[in-house]
């Protein structure tokens, strides 16, 4: 029966941990050695939790035990890959919210920087579509940590940006940056023009516009924010161009856009009906119209289209737009105003009343519309409630000259009309007029009489008056004398107090000024004393940093060595040759960082380039270190030193040029 080892070696990773569980059922604990055996088996099945849990009781047993923990630290990075790579197919599927909670789970720290930047790019890629703009740029940020270059996630963030209004700058620069690494970024040449347009830069938006269009000329967007621009600098006619051109490349699909074509179109028909030229205004609005909501058209475009139909002669189809107004907003004021000066003008007096009051309900104190509605009233031979309206009207604008006038005929009118219908008088009606008539002149001659000796008591009244202010003017002038004297006797005192409070002032003056040099002195020492603290820390921290890679390099050597000491070549080859296959960061026996020590050996290119076989003895994920000096300084264009003095994702990219990955 073969071994678990011999099963290992031969790829046969369920036979394996199948013959090590059957050496637990005498009931022996197993070995470390055998525990991380499993691990690694149960690894390459593709359970890096199972394996996980497995290098954790190896380390239980054995604490120092160097292969486990590297094993381990492997099994924590395979689970972070598959985690991401199942997030990833989540995302692409349209699954936001699952691939989110995965992304979530996936620790960064450990998965290495690719996974680490696809995590936080597509994390923010899903808070930009649930409109978390805020959480989206913190994931942008984080991505770019990684990967400081990427176009894509710079765009991204400037999208985040510009979703906030107060970072439009920021959004700017960030658009800018894409464009300058490529210049033919289309959405990114657009994103610039909403901003620059979100700025009120107009004339820039036009110009930045050119550039797009020039560099994807059948596409709506660049075509619908140059529109866009072009009606904030009043230039209806070229913002109608470009809508055009936007919806001839298919801006059909967006109803925002089309909103905006259909009130650029509108604003054509404005001018054109301020110009007079109804014809051609019926003609825009109706194209703006037929651009918008047929059901529930904007009220105001409706009604200037009503407008420009009367204006055009069509009557009646101007009423029945109207009436349309006024069904979208019951308040619309002018359409009601209209409607009821339309229906005056053609003697429909009742259907006048009733849109004129319409209208007032909206507006009481529309002086205009008031006086136009006593005289519908007046015209439907409706006088008392003529004369109501009319003195209304007097109460909302005073001495409203049409309404008084019209007052007044109404009120003679009713009055002839009484008086028309009024029998003669008796004579004892006629007697009975005679006395009271007589009456009134006597009390009419009784009042003057009073009146006038009222006068006189009056005039006599203010001579007193006078009389007595004469005499109070001359104590004033007096006391004002007496005041001045003292005034200039406390004016005297008063300088003397100034002065005195002049030296104080200054005395105050001269202690804060030195209060001031104290205070500066003493911050100026603070902060002498932080930056000295400051520079302290620093230095601790870069002996620790030094320290703790010293100590990471020693062990990283020893168990180097072990590996080289103790396991087969013919397993380390399988092994790492599987793992090199199937993407993994980290083989079972871990990874050797830059700097490490290497027996030093030197192959050639052809022994050393993928697929292999490989020479035996060698680390197969760090062939490049095998190549001659002279060999790899033509090769990679630097030293050997040079090489790992860069990141790690550099390194990759070099070492997929020249066929060593």
């Amino acid at each position: 029966m073969s071994s678990p080892q011999d099963l290992y070696k031969a790829g046969k990773y369920t036979e394996a941990i199948a013959a090590i569980d059957a050496l637990t059922a005498s009931g022996e604990a197993l070995p470390a050695s055998l525990l991380n055996l499993k691990g690694v088996c149960t690894m390459r099945n593709g359970d890096p939790n199972g394996a996980i849990a497995l290098f954790d009781l190896a380390l239980a047993a054995e604490p120092e035990n160097g292969e486990a923990v590297a094993n381990k630290k492997s099994a924590i990075m395979l689970k972070a890959n598959l985690d991401s790579d199942s997030a990833n197919k989540l995302f692409r599927e349209g699954k936001h919210d699952e691939a989110l909670a995965m992304y979530q789970g996936v620790d960064v720290v450990i998965a290495g920087e690719e996974c680490a930047f696809q995590v936080k790019n597509n994390m923010g890629a899903i808070f930009m579509h649930k409109k978390n703009v805020g959480e989206a740029l913190k994931c942008f940020d984080a991505a770019l940590e990684y990967r400081p270059l990427s176009v894509d996630t710079i765009h991204n963030k400037a999208m985040a940006l510009k979703g906030i209004g107060k970072h439009a700058n920021r959004a700017l620069a960030a658009f800018d940056q894409c464009i300058s690494a490529q210049p033919d970024f289309y959405s990114a040449l657009c994103g610039r023009i909403e901003t620059l347009n979100a700025l009120s830069r107009f004339d820039d938006a036009i110009a930045a516009a050119a550039v797009a269009i020039k560099c994807k000329p059948d596409d709506y967007r660049a075509y619908a924010d140059r529109g866009f621009a072009n009606l904030k600098k009043q230039a209806v006619d070229d913002a109608i161009a470009d809508f055009e051109e936007a919806q001839k490349h298919g801006s059909k699909n967006s109803s925002d856009l089309m909103k905006v074509y259909a009130l650029a179109v509108s604003l054509k028909g404005d001018q054109l009906l301020n110009a007079h030229r109804y014809h051609e205004a019926s003609q825009a609005y109706e194209k703006a119209l037929g651009l918008g909501s047929s059901d529930r058209p904007p009220a105001g475009v409706l009604f200037n289209y009503s407008l420009s139909l009367l204006h055009s002669g069509k009557k009646e189809e101007a009423m029945d737009n109207m009436t349309h107004v006024v069904e979208i907003d019951p308040k619309f004021f002018p359409a009601w105003a209209a409607m009821g000066l339309s229906h005056l003008q053609a003697e429909k007096y009742p259907s006048a009343i009733y849109n004129l009051e319409e209208a007032l309900k909206v507006k009481p104190e529309e002086i205009e519309v008031a006086y136009h509605l006593g005289v519908a009233l007046l015209k439907n031979n409706d006088l008392e409630a003529a004369v109501v309206r009319f003195r209304q009207n007097l109460c909302i604008v005073p001495g409203h000259e049409a309404s008084q006038k019209a007052l007044s005929m109404v009120e003679a009118s009713i009055a002839h009309k009484r008086l028309l219908e009024k029998p003669p008088p008796t004579p004892e009606e006629i007697a009975e007029a005679k006395r009271v008539e007589e009456e009134k002149v006597a009390e009419k001659v009784r009042v003057e009489k009073e009146q006038e000796a009222e006068r006189v008591r009056i005039e006599e009244e203010k001579v007193r008056v006078e009389e007595e202010r004469v005499r109070v003017e001359e104590e004033r002038v007096r006391i004002v004398e007496a005041e001045k004297k003292a005034k200039d006797d406390e004016v005297k005192m008063k300088k003397l107090e100034e002065e005195k409070k002049k030296m104080e002032e200054e005395k105050a003056k001269v202690e804060e000024e030195r209060k001031k040099v104290e205070e500066e002195e003493r911050k100026a020492e603070e902060e002498k004393r932080a930056e000295a603290e400051r520079v302290r820390k620093e230095l601790e921290e870069e002996e620790n940093k030094k320290a703790k890679d010293a100590e990471e390099e020693r062990l990283q050597a020893e168990f180097a060595a072990l590996v080289v000491e103790d396991e087969p070549e013919a397993e380390t080859k399988a092994f790492r040759s599987k793992t090199t296959e199937e993407g993994a960061l980290m083989d079972a026996v871990g990874d050797m960082g830059e700097g490490e020590a290497f027996v030093q050996m030197d192959f050639d290119l052809e022994e050393l380039t993928y697929p292999g076989p490989y020479p035996k003895g060698i680390r197969v994920d760090k062939r490049e270190q095998y190549l001659p000096d002279a060999l790899f300084r033509d090769m990679f264009k630097m030293s050997k030193d040079e090489f790992y003095a860069m990141r790690k994702w550099r390194q990759m990219a070099k070492k997929k040029e020249v066929g060593l990955w």
